[in-house]
């Protein structure tokens, strides 16, 4: 690196570099934020100031002049802090803009075409997506694309990804969707997690049915992702997202918040504020076969008392939500071919009020591969509701050699038991799962084997295929779980081992299944293309003020068609991998029911025309391009 800095004229010399570096490092590590109205405050923050100073300078002889001067002084400082405060306003408002969809892309598996679609697509050029599949270890070095047609059954759960296409084959699969919406099961979100809750918020509002966290809990520590903030700006993160979250939820809807000992306390007050009704759920993390026995461990030697559990707080909007009752089998005694999964209670009777006014159902795949709920004969066995302290889940904490699906991402990835019991209780198939502390895609794995639509976001780079650990081993992301499980993943053959989820054998998942995968601008992509035109004006005093009213922003975007007199929108000028149609029903709040290669159709009918996109056609969409604290979406 240094000999290239000198061929180009640079001298610069090791220590230097380290320098450098290590500035980089901590600007990364220090926490920032932008105040959400900078001016109110700097003026407040200076009045007091003034304030203290005055009061506290007892000999200070308060003549004419003192107090003529003072008044200057905060004249001029007020100006300056309004002077600053239009820097911090744009940036508030840049980080409040809607944002672009970026390299979106599309999964799914062949079972979802049609004959006739199938037979055309077969025909694309494979070459990228059966090196995807080799990979990923679908398939081996003797695959060719005849064996699908040759052997269907076997291939039908083969996931293809749309970014191993051209263009135009991309729009034809899409095409082929009547009400594309309708047949997507996820959405996997790569952002910071506000940007997406903000982005997504018109389109998904008041349509969540059970929203699940597992945020950073505020150790200090990093591991795969950021979990070293300061108290002030882990409860800044928090509720600001847990205020979008609310929006989002219907009013029936769940939330759960999973937290430890470093952040319960402080969780607990957020979700106070948002929620009319909160619970806690104790999940053991010490949980064993023998639920009177325990683990014995390193932790085990510690100078305090053992740390055995986790806290989830189980909230709602209201009294009348949505919960589907769980029991559960003497798991020592039980004669029932149920796994690990509990049993679903429905009401025989008006007024259930002892076991024989239930009957008891497990959600289970018939061959045919339709998730149903299948009654269980209980008779004979001793059954027990499922209640707030979960000591029957085995966790990654402590008890990870007891199960077959951890990913060696961090010990806090949660096991698929956990997720599908919260899933179970407070949702029904084809309803919206939200979680947006993704991780590893625990909670996106689950919904899709359960048969519930899903959406999940996530920053950190092991939301891709493969990502390279804190110890440079390659393992297996999120996008390539997701992959995994609609394959169906019975056996997913990793790097360094093998892995084989108890809830796919629980409930004969089988695979299958089409979610969508994309990432949104950040506020450094709008900050990197933003334009402005700089203009002075005097005032009386000659003191020289700046205006960014005639700041061009996103100009790129914009080009001037002279001769019709119009401004026509192209997207692409600013971001060649961007999603028109997505990004248009984020702003907009419509779902898309058709994407042709020219257009887009939504499900109350209208469509825009992407070589008609200009301010005039659809003027709803110049917060994308021009925004100011002002700004608001006609939808």
């Amino acid at each position: 690196m240094l000999t290239y800095l000198h061929k180009k004229g640079i001298i610069l010399y090791d220590e230097d570099l380290r320098k450098i570096f290590s500035i980089y490092k901590r600007q990364n590590e220090i926490d920032y934020f932008i105040h959400k109205d900078a001016e109110g405050f700097l003026k407040e923050q200076f009045d007091i100031y003034v304030y203290n100073w005055l009061f506290n300078d007892l000999d200070t002889d308060f003549d004419a002049a003192t107090v003529k001067r003072m008044q200057n002084i905060k004249k001029i400082a007020h100006k300056v802090i309004e002077y600053i405060a239009r820097f911090e306003d744009e940036l508030k408002a840049i980080w409040e803009k809607p944002k672009f969809v970026r390299n979106c892309n599309y999964v799914l598996t062949l079972d979802k075409l049609d004959r006739d679609s199938l037979k055309n697509v077969l025909k694309f050029d494979f070459t990228k997506q059966i090196e995807e599949w080799l990979r990923l270890n679908f398939v081996d070095d003797s695959f060719i694309v005849k064996n699908i047609i040759d052997d269907f059954g076997k291939y039908k759960t083969l996931p293809l990804d749309t970014k191993n296409f051209s263009h135009k084959e991309k729009s034809y699969i899409l095409s082929r969707f009547t009400n594309l919406e309708e047949s997507i099961d996820g959405y996997l979100i790569k952002s910071d997690n506000w940007q997406a809750l903000n982005t997504i918020k018109y389109r998904f509002e008041n349509e969540i049915r059970c929203g699940y966290i597992d945020p950073p809990f505020n150790t200090g520590k990093d591991f795969e992702y950021k979990d070293g903030y300061q108290d002030s700006t882990w409860l800044s993160l928090m509720a600001d997202r847990l205020l979008l979250t609310n929006n989002l939820l219907k009013d029936d809807a769940t939330f759960f918040m999973h937290l430890d000992d470093n952040a319960n306390v402080k969780g607990k007050l957020l979700i106070e504020d948002d929620f009319n009704e909160v619970a806690e759920i104790i999940f053991d993390t010490n949980a064993t076969k023998d639920e009177e026995t325990d683990l014995f461990g390193y932790k085990s030697f510690g100078n305090n008392f053992q740390m055995k559990h986790q806290t989830i707080f189980y909230c709602r909007k209201n009294k009348n939500f949505v919960f589907n009752k769980l029991w559960k089998p003497n798991r020592r005694e039980t004669s029932l071919q149920i796994g690990w999964l509990d049993l679903i209670a429905k009401p025989n009777k008006e007024k259930a009020k002892k076991i024989e006014d239930y009957d008891f159902f497990i959600e289970r795949y018939s061959d045919e591969g339709e998730l149903k709920l299948s009654k269980i004969d209980v008779k004979g066995e001793k059954l027990f509701p499922i209640g707030d302290i979960w000591n029957d889940i085995f966790s990654f904490t402590q008890s990870e050699m007891r199960v077959s699906e951890s990913f060696s991402f961090t010990s806090s990835q949660k096991p698929e038991n956990l997720l599908r019991r919260i899933v179970q209780s407070s949702s029904n198939q084809r309803e919206l799962i939200l979680d947006y502390f993704t991780g590893i895609g625990t909670t996106a794995a689950v919904a899709q084997k359960l048969n519930r639509r899903w959406i999940a976001i996530e920053l950190g780079e092991h939301i891709g295929e493969f990502y390279n650990n804190v110890d440079n081993q390659t393992k297996l992301g999120v996008l390539g779980r997701l992959k995994w499980v609609l394959y169906g993943d019975r056996n997913i053959v990793l790097p360094d081992a093998d892995r084989r989820p108890h809830l796919t054998k629980d409930i004969n998942w089988q695979g299958g299944g089409f979610f969508k995968y994309y990432e949104l601008e950040q506020y450094e992509d709008v900050l990197a293309r933003s334009q402005y035109q700089w203009q002075g004006k005097k005032v009386e005093n000659q003191v020289e003020q700046y205006s960014f009213l005639q700041d061009q922003k996103l100009l790129d975007a914009i080009e001037i068609d002279y001769e019709n007199k119009n401004a026509k929108v192209v997207f692409e000028n600013l971001y060649p991998d961007v999603d028109i149609a997505e990004t248009l029903s984020n702003l907009s709040g419509k779902h898309i029911k058709q994407i042709f290669e020219d257009k887009v159709v939504f499900e109350d009918g209208s469509e825009v025309v992407y070589a008609e996109m200009t301010f005039e056609n659809y003027p709803w969409i110049k917060p994308l391009i021009w925004w100011n604290s002002k700004n608001s979406v006609d939808r």
